[in-house]
């Protein structure tokens, strides 16, 4: 157990083997050769985390507190496992669309584990456009297990959204450009078809796409996507419903 803040610099080494548990209460920063956890042992962090050091070995890192990866930006590789605990909040800042120089991203070889908060924060000014991709976490999707209890995003730019659909397959977040308000199939008019979609799609709490009846672009199928919906139906306006013949 290490009650204090630990700093981690250039050329140091923490090290847990042999079947132990480290325990550091408080906060971690860590740009040194490496944290390594052996396969047999584990260490678990309640501070906030931050650093571009890599954790190495095959065993888990727990995080149940903040967890900044990189410094501003930056991508930090884990050899083994990741456990992100339900009290975790995993901050991500988006500076730009080049990993690790300008957005961070964790890359992770061994199971991963959702939990907490994912809030992605912009920096330096960035605005996000239409097209750009951020590649925030790389793990293989057999290894993933869990979600992000919430998924907070920055607000953007009228006529953009956010799509989340391959979140929890390949770790990446697009901006694309909004489809009409309520159009969830992309077909260029609101009509049953997408009330259906989104009748299908209720409720959905975390890692909805606008497939799934997401209109506002925050993550989940509720009742604001349906008064969105009901706001722009039908459009185009001479879009009616067909009339039971006499």
């Amino acid at each position: 157990d290490i009650l204090g803040d630990v700093v981690n610099d250039v050329g140091g080494q923490i090290v847990t083997s042999g079947g132990a548990t480290t325990t550091i209460f408080d906060d971690v920063e860590h740009n040194g050769d490496e944290i390594r956890t052996s396969s047999d042992s584990r260490i678990v962090i309640f501070g906030q985390a931050s650093g571009a050091g890599p954790y190495t070995g095959d065993g888990t890192v727990y995080f149940e507190g903040d967890l900044r990866p990189g410094n501003s930006p930056g991508t930090v590789t884990f050899g083994g496992n990741v456990v992100l605990g339900p009290s975790s909040a995993t901050k991500i800042e988006l500076g730009g669309t080049i990993r690790g120089d300008e957005h961070d991203a964790m890359i992770v070889d061994g199971n991963f584990t959702l939990d907490g908060s994912l809030d992605v924060l912009t920096i330096g000014g960035f605005v996000p456009q239409a097209g750009d991709l951020f590649d925030i976490f790389d793990f293989e999707p057999a290894n993933l297990s869990g979600l992000f209890d919430s998924v907070n995003l920055p607000t953007l730019t009228s006529g953009l959204v956010w799509d989340q659909t391959n979140l929890y397959t390949t770790g990446e977040l697009l901006v694309l450009l909004s489809q009409i308000s309520g159009d969830f199939d992309g077909d260029g008019d609101v009509d049953g078809d997408d009330f259906l979609l989104w009748q299908n799609g209720f409720p959905v709490s975390a890692g909805a796409a606008l497939l799934d009846g997401d209109a506002d672009g925050d993550g989940d199928v509720d009742g604001d996507d349906f008064l969105i919906w009901q706001n722009s139906f039908p459009y185009p306006a001479e879009l009616s419903a067909v009339p039971e013949p006499n």
